[in-house]
């Protein structure tokens, strides 16, 4: 199976992980690409007012994603994940000579999370069903996260987190793992007249021995434009993000792009968002 080794490492150097399942660490919205990661889809506070959010990921040669998040009032958060990998050439050590295979690949997600408020911590917890296909070969995961969330004074916040902790299948006789993970993240409010600064900082310890820390910052306030710039760091490769949102009407709009040290390729990132009650 060197296909699944060289697709998956693609995936990892891009974003700085490592593992079979590595395109969960990809950031799955607009908005959390913006700054980088440091909030993410698993640990970030959700509306009790009933919102959808599609997004797209545009990357290198045939690379897609697309993926839909969906809070409902009663506190529960549904997302569905998919990234396709279109066609890749297999070629040995010399670039010139004929290509050994062709090889494509696809990852998907399907996720249940409920929210709930205890005086003022704000708790978590859900499942997810992960797959991948690469050629005729498949694999799956369940897994579990389970998260607090705690104020600290007026505007900070701390969230520690347990993500996608469980058991996966082999893919063709070879050994997948789930990326699991540690996450301490803390979110700082500035807020002045007409403006709010928003920052995000997340620290994750993976199990597989490696460090990764992320930081972002949104600029919003009274009016219908945000900016969110971003960097992570893991072992290797420094990595800047940047985007923004701007709201027409009742619906939201939202862009990213990294600027990664790896080289491959430039990640695109396009969401669009609105409330139920809007489309229903």
């Amino acid at each position: 199976m060197k296909q699944f080794y060289i697709f998956t490492f693609l995936i990892s150097i891009a974003f700085s992980q490592s593992g079979g399942f590595s395109f969960l660490e990809i950031p799955s919205s607009a908005k959390f690409a913006g700054v980088a990661g440091a909030e993410n889809l698993w640990t970030n506070s959700m509306s009790t007012e009933g919102n959808i959010e599609i997004n797209y990921l545009s990357w290198m040669q045939d690379v897609r994603s697309s993926s839909i998040i969906l809070d409902l009032p009663s506190r529960w958060r549904f997302g569905i994940i998919s990234l396709d990998a279109g066609e890749f050439e297999l070629r040995d050590d010399v670039p010139t000579s004929e290509p050994l295979g062709i090889f494509g690949a696809h990852f998907g997600m399907i996720s249940a999370q409920y929210f709930h408020n205890l005086c003022n911590w704000h708790l978590f917890t859900g499942m997810e069903f992960i797959f991948e296909k690469i050629n005729d070969y498949t694999a799956s995961g369940l897994a579990g996260n389970i998260g607090v969330g705690v104020p600290l004074g007026k505007n900070i916040n701390l969230n520690l987190s347990a993500l996608h902790f469980g058991k996966s299948t082999d893919l063709d006789s070879v050994p997948t793992k789930l990326p699991m993970e540690f996450h301490l993240s803390g979110k700082y409010n500035l807020k002045f007249e007409n403006y709010q600064i928003t920052s995000f900082s997340r620290l994750i310890y993976h199990l597989r021995d490696q460090f990764q820390i992320s930081g972002g910052v949104e600029i919003g306030g009274n009016f219908p434009f945000q900016l969110r710039f971003g960097a992570t760091k893991a072992i290797e490769f420094p990595d800047v993000f940047g985007g923004f949102s701007f709201q027409i009407s009742r619906y939201e709009f939202s862009f990213a792009v990294q600027n990664s040290a790896s080289k491959l390729g430039t990640p695109l990132w396009f969401s669009f968002g609105t409330k139920l009650e809007n489309i229903l």
